[in-house]
């Protein structure tokens, strides 16, 4: 099912990440590569979910998937009180799954403009 990213390349957990998302139906998903320009992690991600209900179903498809494939469970959590923007932080990878206002509210793109970015079309 996976829309192949030119990012992803051959890396296993970003590739995981991707695949999570798409099966749940994220959408606007944004990969970032931070690389040196991030002391947050290699890899940012940015997608929407369009309800309260949607963003966790998303943060637990990649739970889900992180642990299925990858037998990794995130190393922090942080928004699963209120299902606006849940973040899960697998360390090389961060996913931040958002409501699209606060999307468009925290810019976050433009905190990594510097850095090598791709938008995956909506599947």
């Amino acid at each position: 099912m996976s829309n192949k990213s030119r990012l992803a390349g051959n890396n296993p957990h970003l590739e995981s990440a991707i695949n999570a998302l798409q099966e749940v139906k994220a959408e606007n998903i944004t990969i970032i590569n931070g690389g040196a320009n991030s002391p947050v992690a290699d890899w940012i991600i940015i997608c929407e979910g369009n309800s309260f209900v949607h963003v966790r179903a998303i943060a637990d498809e990649v739970r889900m998937h992180f642990k299925k494939v990858l037998n990794e469970l995130p190393f922090h959590e942080e928004g699963q009180q209120h299902n606006r923007w849940i973040l899960l932080d697998y360390t090389d990878i961060v996913v931040n799954i958002m409501l699209p206002e606060l999307r468009e509210h925290y810019q976050l793109e433009d905190l990594w403009k510097e850095s090598d970015q791709e938008n995956l079309p909506n599947l």
